[in-house]
């Protein structure tokens, strides 16, 4: 090779070394490196590449061979008989991008496409699927997919309504969202964990040529070969089109024209005047060149040993002529490295590509975690997270502390006997109410109390029963009513609210459920179900009868109604001397008096006698209430003291409910912070790598624009 091609090949192997460095950091280094040596190869060959296209490969066979056998014999050329292009497009019509799956430091690639869905999840069937280990990721949990109706290069990630949802850049997406180069997607959290893996999107990768475009990439002269008998068809036109774009030292369009003998068929140089004519209006006879050779001659199916007919030989030599002024005077060379060098350029330019999108993405990676760090606002978390327990706490046992004092003061009110509304005076009243009545229980005689329109019986001990069963229910409900609404600035369910706004420092974490629900309702019926004893309402009742009254009062008085009888004598001047009781003159007066006196005594007895029995009747019965009374008050005392030994344990186990519930959140809040300390370290940790990558990529794109100016 001459100095310059040494210099060029040189140059090759320099972007070679370039490459194979980095042959495994991304997919297209190692289809640039295939390329790479096909180019080198190539150079080193030194052959123009002849490509020769024909709708009949009986024709493009019979070039070949016509160009094999000709003299001078066009040795600087590498003939290639190519198939006729299907289809001409330009470009592919599925455009690629690239995903890079990162899972404990490993990265893969998956190449996407827009004629495909690619859905992501731990379940077997997801075109990527996770390992079970990252358990906060759903078994179909997102998928990535071209967008309709835009342009070939727009993706969008949507959920598949995960349970932990989809985080771009770490914020949760709804639904649907465009992905940018450099995206960083998480699944099931903010942030990359050990159970949620993180991807990145790489945005389009460089597109493949049609297999036609990749032809005329290496092509040097291009060779048409049509039949004189028939027009150009559209496809032919299209190709001599794009050939004549190509960089090609030069395009040629073989006509077969056949001839008999030494002489000419006229008739078939119709065909070549319409073409020529069509490449002057298409402004393609300067870049294509129209040819006519009789390819009969070198039919491959022509039978061995014919000889060829040397009026053929002028026209083959002359077109061969033509093809080998193109080698001439180093042009040969020249059209090469000129060749080649287009096709480095292309090579050059995907790795240009590469490197623009992983700059872009560590880019963006370095400026979301960058984010990340500088929005997490760990280093006030934990001393909020202290505060917030705190109050908590205080919240807490304020509220139980007030209550407490709250309830002792209703239960002293309920049980104070000089308030008008407290059962201890309602149960007196009511024993106010009762009526001491005598009764008969064969030879015993009792006083029993009985309620008004009652008979007796056990009336007295069910109504007064039911009074203070009613009266503690009422007061009950209502205390609890007052504990869960009133007491201590809003009752139970507002110091829950207070609790649970204090604690909700980070809304993505889900609080202990019992910070959410209001207090529970309280028995207070079966605090009060225990056997009541039934005090005795009667007590035994000895009463005087009035004969017994009178004889044991009239013998007790007998020397007062004497005096009484003296004293009325003396008033009347009467004697009652012996010698006026022998006589009997002192005895009628006396018997007088005493016949009158005796009726007021004994009248004025009964009158006593009736008096006495009712204040008896009245003290035993008031001795009675006081005592039934007294016995119910007792009752009602021990009946509240248990209702409030109830609602004290109630509230301790709610106390102790909310103080397990405060410690729960506070380890879960302060595991949410460790794990925020470890991502911090990761986050730092990753952007110092991704500094330090950026840090390369600048000089891998430093030493690459060194390697083009070469």
């Amino acid at each position: 090779m001459s100095p310059k091609s040494d210099k060029f090949a040189q140059r090759i192997q320099d972007i070679q070394k370039f490459v194979a460095a980095k042959v495994t950091q991304d997919p297209v280094y190692p289809t640039v490196a295939q390329e790479l040596t096909k180019i080198s190869h190539a150079l080193k060959a030194s052959k123009l590449n002849l490509h020769i296209y024909s709708r009949s490969l009986t024709l493009a066979q019979a070039l070949k061979n016509s160009l094999d056998c000709a003299e001078p014999r066009p040795d600087a050329f590498q003939l290639n008989l190519l198939p006729f292009p299907e289809h001409l497009r330009p470009l592919n019509s599925h455009p690629l991008a690239s995903l890079a799956l990162n899972l404990m430091g490993q990265q893969t690639r998956y190449s996407l496409s827009a004629s495909d869905t690619v859905t992501i999840g731990r379940r077997p069937g997801n075109t990527i699927q996770l390992p079970d280990r990252y358990d906060r990721t759903s078994g179909n949990h997102a998928e990535i997919r071209s967008q309709p109706n835009l342009t070939s290069s727009t993706w969008q990630i949507c959920d598949l309504n995960s349970h932990n949802g989809t985080f771009v850049n770490g914020q949760k997406i709804q639904d649907c969202q465009i992905l940018e180069v450099g995206d960083r997607v998480t699944l099931g959290y903010p942030s990359a964990s050990e159970k949620a893996p993180e991807l990145t999107f790489e945005g389009s990768v460089p597109v493949q040529l049609e297999e036609f475009q990749q032809q005329l990439e290496i092509a040097d002269v291009l060779c048409l070969v049509i039949s004189s008998t028939q027009s150009l068809s559209s496809e032919e036109q299209r190709l001599i089109e794009i050939a004549s774009q190509a960089p090609l030292a030069r395009c040629f369009v073989v006509m077969d024209i056949p001839r008999t003998g030494s002489e000419w068929q006229a008739e078939n140089l119709g065909n070549a005047a319409t073409i020529a004519s069509w490449l002057k209006g298409q402004r393609l006879d300067q870049s294509v060149e129209l040819v006519s050779l009789s390819l009969g001659l070198f039919d491959p199916n022509r039978q061995a040993g014919t000889m060829l007919d040397p009026g053929a030989q002028p026209d083959l030599v002359q077109f061969c002529q033509t093809l080998n002024d193109l080698v001439a005077n180093n042009k040969a060379e020249e059209q090469i490295i000129r060749r080649s060098t287009m096709q480095l350029l292309r090579q050059i330019a995907r790795i240009e590509q590469v490197l623009g999108v992983q700059e872009t993405v560590t880019t963006r990676a370095i400026s979301a975690t960058e984010k990340e760090l500088s929005s997490s606002g760990q280093s006030e978390l934990k001393e909020q997270i202290r505060k917030a327990v705190k109050k908590a706490n205080e919240e807490r046992e304020k509220f139980f502390r007030q209550v407490k004092i709250d309830l002792n003061q209703s239960r002293n009110d309920l049980l104070d006997k000089h308030r008008r509304n407290s059962i201890l005076n309602k149960i007196q009243e009511f024993a106010a109410s009762l009526t001491p009545v005598v009764t008969k229980q064969g030879s015993h005689t009792y006083l029993q109390l009985v309620s008004p329109g009652a008979s007796g019986g056990r009336e007295v001990n069910s109504a007064m029963t039911h009074l203070c069963r009613s009266e503690l229910i009422q007061w009950g409900h209502e205390e609890w009513r007052k504990i869960g609404t009133s007491y201590a600035e809003g009752g139970y369910n507002a110091m829950l609210r207070r609790i649970y706004t204090a604690l909700n420092i980070v809304p993505s974490l889900k609080l202990n459920d019992v910070l959410a629900q209001p207090i529970r309702d309280m028995q207070i019926d079966r605090h009060l179900d225990a056997s009541v004893i039934e005090f005795d309402d009667k007590t035994a009742y000895q009463q005087v009868s009035l004969t017994g009254y009178l004889f044991k009062s009239t013998r007790s008085q007998v020397t007062g109604i004497m005096s009484m009888v003296t004293m009325v004598a003396t008033i009347f001047g009467i004697s009652f001397s012996k010698g006026n009781n022998n006589s009997g003159g002192g005895a009628a007066p006396y018997a007088l008096l005493l016949g009158i006196l005796l009726p007021i005594v004994v009248i004025f007895l009964i009158y006593s006698y009736h008096q006495e029995k009712d204040l008896k009747l009245r003290d035993e019965g008031e001795k009675l209430r006081d005592k039934i009374s007294g016995n119910y008050q007792e009752l009602a005392k021990g009946f509240v003291d248990r209702l409030k030994q109830a609602f004290d344990l109630r509230l301790d186990s709610e106390a102790q409910r909310l103080r397990e519930a405060t410690e729960l959140v506070n380890e879960q809040l302060n595991t949410h912070a460790a794990d925020l300390d470890k991502e911090q370290v990761q986050a730092r940790t990753r952007l110092a790598e991704q500094k330090v990558r950026q840090t390369e990529l600048r000089k891998e794109r430093a030493e690459l624009e060194k390697l083009k100016l070469v």
